[in-house]
């Protein structure tokens, strides 16, 4: 994805789609589901959470048969897909008619609407791309990013099979969304609707994610700008992120308990019944907050989520960190000591005092959340794992 980065705000994005506020921690762990592959890299916006609804999950009413939104529209190999084709079986086609003409989904449409980056900011990217000499992939991506423009549509849900491997993406920069390759044995496949599931999963986490895009696009700069640690990026972008897996399950759940859908799929009309694709089961998410967060983080962090961006910041902001604190020496230090310290200078379990003091800073005036400490522990022994791999290269 696109990775850059806006200067510091002392204000935090209230405009996100995110479900009702989780109740204060406490309870059992919490029963959790598997979910398929989901994107690698950053894709939302943060900030507090604002209703989307009320907690109690009520089936939504019927879906007019005209689209009530233009939010969205689906481009493939550059071309644009109508979404008004009433017998096609295209998964794609159905999953996202599904989403734009149903009510239940109005909030988060209206968050991606307000969180979309500006036509004139997404214009300038495919003006310096076209100059170029982009791969044909890339090519068709900004053949779609001018298709948004002209309808005017505030995400291109791009069909990426073939090349963008089995997950899907954000690209905040953009107003692009990226679906891969769906197929057996992914959560949710099945025999005789195929990737029906998969394909709505996908698009409906990737949504979530551009309705905190503003926010995304905040983390990435700073870290573009030099001005944002490895930890703090780290912690804000799963942070983010995760504010986008409570609105999916949220959001899953009233899919659930609106009853089975009707897919077009091998020549006739298929009755299926929703799948339990949450992350973790909504009733227990209310009742035990913490543990759900918890097991939200254990799955991206053994899952290599968490390392991915640990990697990314090496990869991409590191040199220029570096550069901008040359003549900070205390920050520099600081820094070194934090991903190869020495049993002297700082406990091995996680930083030092101060480190903490401004990774904490750092992302509750980006996200509007604190991080747990455990978090901050685990993420700092994965910088320091990244940083050993990246320098062994």
């Amino acid at each position: 994805m696109t990775k850059t980065k806006r200067k510091r705000t002392d204000g935090v994005d209230e405009t996100s789609a995110v479900p009702p506020k989780e109740s204060d921690p406490g309870g059992s762990a919490p029963e959790s589901q598997d979910s398929s592959k989901r994107s690698k890299t950053i894709s939302t916006s943060i900030g507090p959470p604002t209703n989307i609804g009320d907690p109690t999950v009520q089936a939504p009413a019927p879906a007019p048969s005209h689209l009530q939104r233009n939010t969205a529209i689906l481009c493939r190999n550059g071309a644009f897909v109508a979404l008004d084709q009433a017998d096609s079986e295209d998964s794609f086609v159905q999953a996202l008619r599904y989403i734009l003409t149903n009510p239940i989904f109005s909030d988060l449409l209206d968050a991606v609407d307000a969180n979309a980056a500006k036509a004139q900011d997404v214009q300038a990217i495919f003006d310096a791309e076209m100059r170029g000499n982009p791969s044909n992939e890339r090519r068709n991506e900004l053949t779609a990013i001018a298709q948004g423009l002209k309808t005017g549509a505030k995400i291109v849900v791009t069909d990426a099979t073939g090349y963008h491997g089995s997950w899907a993406s954000h690209r905040p920069d953009e107003n692009m969304i990226l679906v891969g390759d769906i197929q057996d044995p992914l959560k949710g496949w099945d025999k005789y609707t195929g990737d029906y599931w998969p394909c709505l999963e996908a698009m409906l986490f990737e949504l979530c994610n551009a309705a905190r895009a503003n926010v995304s696009r905040s983390i990435i700069r700073e870290a573009g700008e030099g001005t944002l640690g490895c930890a703090s990026f780290v912690l804000s972008a799963e942070l983010n992120e995760d504010r986008s897996a409570v609105a999916f399950d949220w959001l899953w759940s009233k899919i659930m308990a609106a009853g089975p859908h009707e897919v077009n799929k091998g020549g006739e009309i298929i009755k299926s019944d929703v799948p339990d694709l949450c992350f973790v089961k909504w009733d227990v998410m209310m009742d035990n907050p913490f543990y759900a967060q918890k097991h939200r983080w254990t799955t991206n962090l053994y899952g290599g989520h968490v390392a991915e961006y640990a990697r990314m910041w090496f990869s991409n902001f590191c040199q220029k960190f570096m550069q901008i604190n040359k003549e900070n020496p205390e920050i520099v230090n600081s820094f070194v000591a934090l991903v190869a310290p020495s049993k002297r200078e700082i406990p091995e379990e996680g930083p030092s005092a101060r480190d903490k003091k401004q990774i904490i800073a750092d992302v509750k005036r980006l996200t509007g959340y604190e991080p747990p400490p455990y978090q901050i522990v685990d993420v700092v022994a994965v910088m320091r794992a990244a940083r050993s791999a990246i320098a062994g290269q």
